[in-house]
C-alpha cells in the first residue's frame, strides 16, 4: 500500500508539472501572437487622407475648382453631387496606391448605374473602374479599362438607398467594398505604371446618380 501511494503521488506530481509547463507554453504563445499583431500593425503603411468633399455649397453647375466635369453632366443639388451622364474627375491627378471612397445612390430607374474609377491614364485610357447597376442590372461590374472585366455578386447593387462604396488599389491588388464588406478583388499581374498623371473620379449612366462624402486616401 505504501508503494502504491508513493507511485500515485509521483504520478500526481508529474501531471501537475506537465500541466504547469503546458500552461506556460500556452501563455507564451498568446503573448507572442499579440506581439506579432502589434509589430505587424507597425510595419503596415498607413493611408493618408489627401482629399474630401461633402458638396456643402450652393446648387448649380459650378462643382468647384477641385472637379473637372468633362461631360458637363454634373451639378450640385441639395448639398450632394448629381451626375446624369458621363463622368466627373478630380482636377488633381493622383495615381499609384490609392483608395477612393464615396456615398452613392440612384434615382428610381432600374436601368441606372453609378460608379467610380481610379488610375485612369489619359491618352491610352487605362485604369480601373467599378460600375454598380440598379436593381434591374447585373449588380457589380469591374473593369480594367484596357480590356479585363469581372462581374461581381448580384447583391452588390446601387439603389435609392444610400450605400458606402470603396475602390482600393495597393500594389497589384484592386479591391471593391460596399458598406464595409469586400465584394470583389482582382490581382493584376500587369500592374499599371505610376506616372503621376492618372485621373480618378465618379460616373453616372442611364439616370440620375447622387454622390456625397467623397474621400481620397493614399499610402
Amino acid at each position: 500500500p505504501t508503494g502504491s501511494l508513493l507511485r500515485w503521488a509521483a504520478r500526481k506530481k508529474a501531471l501537475a508539472a506537465a500541466l504547469a509547463a503546458a500552461l506556460t507554453l500556452g501563455l507564451a504563445a498568446i503573448a507572442g501572437f499579440f506581439l506579432f499583431l502589434r509589430e505587424s500593425g507597425r510595419d503596415q503603411p498607413r493611408l493618408t487622407l489627401v482629399f474630401q468633399d461633402d458638396f456643402s455649397r450652393p446648387d448649380g453647375k459650378d462643382e468647384g475648382p477641385d472637379w473637372w466635369d468633362k461631360d458637363d453632366g454634373a451639378q450640385i443639388k441639395d448639398g450632394v453631387l448629381s451626375v446624369r451622364r458621363g463622368w466627373i474627375a478630380l482636377s488633381r491627378k493622383i495615381s499609384g496606391d490609392v483608395r477612393l471612397e464615396f456615398d452613392a445612390w440612384l434615382s428610381e430607374k432600374d436601368d441606372s448605374s453609378l460608379g467610380g474609377f481610379i488610375n485612369a491614364f489619359e491618352g491610352h485610357w487605362n485604369g480601373y473602374a467599378a460600375w454598380f447597376s440598379g436593381p434591374g442590372g447585373i449588380g457589380l461590374e469591374f473593369q480594367r479599362l484596357s480590356g479585363h472585366g469581372l462581374v461581381g455578386p448580384k447583391k452588390t447593387t446601387a439603389s435609392a438607398r444610400r450605400r458606402r462604396f470603396a475602390l482600393d488599389h495597393r500594389n497589384n491588388r484592386v479591391s471593391i467594398e460596399a458598406d464595409g464588406e469586400e465584394v470583389l478583388d482582382f490581382l493584376d499581374l500587369d500592374a499599371l505604371s505610376d506616372s503621376g498623371q492618372a485621373r480618378l473620379g465618379l460616373m453616372g449612366s442611364g439616370g440620375e446618380a447622387f454622390f456625397d462624402n467623397v474621400s481620397v486616401l493614399v499610402l
